[in-house]
This record gives C-alpha cells, structure tokens and sequence, in this order.
C-alpha cells in the first residue's frame, strides 16, 4: 500500500490524543495526556461522560488566557514557578492570580506551592556590607549579584612630620632620628582633613532549582496508582450505569440490574458505589 492511500495508525492516534483548548479569545492546542497529568479538572473534562466539545472538536475554558499560559506550562513539564525581579522583588499578584487558577483547575502540587509560599525559599539573597575609604575601584560582578553604594563625608587625623617630611605624613613610624630630635619633648601633630567614606552593600541572588522540580516524578508514581484503580471502577460504572431491556433501577447499590438475584450476590465495594453516586 502507498502512503498517500490514507493517514496511518499512528497518526490518526496522535490526532486522537490532541486536545484544542478555547481559552477566552486565544487557542492552545495541547495532549490530553499533558492536561489530565495532575488536573483533576481536566481529568473530568475529558473522560468522555460528557458531550461538551464545540462543533469543531475544541473545549471552551472561561479563563484569562495569560494566566493559562502559566498552567499549561507548568503541567508540560511540571516545573513549579518563580516570578521574580532582582530590582522588584516577587510579583505577588501574580502569584494570588495563578493561585485561583491552580484552585480552579484542581492542580494540587501547584496550589501547594502557591499557598504555602514555598517559591520565597527557593530564592535567598547573601549580604555583605564593607566601609571602604575613598573611592571603589571598579569590579567585574557575575548578574546574579548587585551592589549599592552609600557614601559619606567624614574627618580624620593624619600624622604630621616634625620636620615636615611629606614622605613621613600619616605614617609616624617613618619618621628618623632627626625627626625625633626635632620633636623634642612636644606632643605629635595630627591635622584633621576630609575623607570620603563609603559603604559598599553587595546583594547575591541565590536561585535553588531543585525546589521547582522536587516531587514532580511522585505525582507519576500516584497517578499510575490511580489510573489502575480508576480502570476497574469505570467497568463497574460502565457495567451498572445504563438499562438493559427488562432491567431495573436498584437505588441501593445505584446500578441497573436484571435480577434481584444479581442485586444480592454482586459485591460492590464501597469505593465503587462512592464513584457510582458521584458520576451516575
């Protein structure tokens, strides 16, 4: 067979797992894999109980569509956000906002995140403060590093020569035995003059990563763990949720059964029924 007869299975698959997302005026186009990762609202959406696409195949989400940007970048990768500027600081609307869209959209590791205010641990500032005379002599300082300079006017005494040595000035132990001899019994001199003084406050922004990316790979583990569960419940549901001919409603276990016989003997568990009471 040529390959221009008809797409092949692996694309119609593809085409298959492909989700459009209408989000206010703007379209994302994404996997379903990629939404129902951690969102239990996606989980929801798409789990095909509900007949809720557009005539296009696309889902309509009533969302900003700049905050979505955000969710649908954290669930393709799962790499918690930090928004921050070293001259501003931490945009904190931005973290309320995307904290109602996590809620919203059921992403619990995200909400976490955002709730308990862990992005102000995965960033730390180091201070050091230094008084240096004079002016600074210029350094070269990595970005990640910012420096602030506070300077003042001040006094102080500087050492005078009693022969008037301008080599001997600020420094008495320069002095000889002339010098001394020209002393004589007379107290040192100092005069005081100006001094600029300045006080150099540098800043390093510490940036830990790993923070944004621990746990991500535990959520695989819990949703493999619930995939497998959620499998059998949904046979049941599937099973007992719709009416066969001579059927009848049994509001007790929330089934359709053909006998009172298979009322008696099924053994639903609890977890099944919880499941039944919530999506029938």
């Amino acid at each position: 067979m040529s390959n221009d007869e008809g797409p092949s299975q692996n694309s119609i698959a593809a085409q298959a797992r492909q989700i459009t997302l209408q989000v206010g005026e703007r379209r994302f186009v994404t996997t379903r894999e990629t939404l129902i990762s951690e969102s239990s609202f996606f989980a929801s959406l798409l789990s095909g109980r509900w007949d809720n696409a557009l005539a296009d195949g696309s889902y309509f989400i009533d969302a900003d569509p700049t905050l979505f940007e955000h969710i649908l970048r954290y669930l393709r990768r799962r790499v918690l956000p930090i928004f921050y500027d070293i001259d501003k600081g931490h945009d904190h609307a931005l973290y309320l906002a995307l904290l109602e869209e996590a809620r919203y959209f059921q992403i619990v590791r995200l909400q976490e995140w955002l709730e308990e205010k862990r992005y102000l641990y995965a960033l730390t500032v180091e201070c050091s403060v230094e008084e240096v005379e004079g002016t600074p002599c210029p350094t070269t300082l990595s970005t990640d590093t910012g420096v602030e300079y506070y300077p003042r006017w001040g006094t102080k005494k500087v050492y005078v020569c009693p022969r008037g040595v301008y080599a001997h000035r600020g420094q008495p132990g320069a002095c000889i035995k002339q010098c001394m001899k020209a002393q004589g019994d007379a107290d040192a001199v100092y005069y005081e003059e100006p001094v600029l003084r300045v006080l150099v406050v540098k800043k390093r922004t510490v940036f830990d990563m790993q923070a944004c990316v621990t746990g991500r790979f535990e959520m695989d583990n819990e949703s493999e763990s619930l995939s497998e569960n959620e499998t059998e419940i949904k046979t049941e549901i599937e099973t007992h949720k719709y009416p066969k001919e001579g059927s009848h409603w049994c509001p007790e276990l929330y089934g359709w059964y053909d006998t009172d016989e298979e009322v008696e003997q099924n053994n639903i568990n609890d977890d099944i029924i919880s499941l039944i009471e919530d999506n029938c």
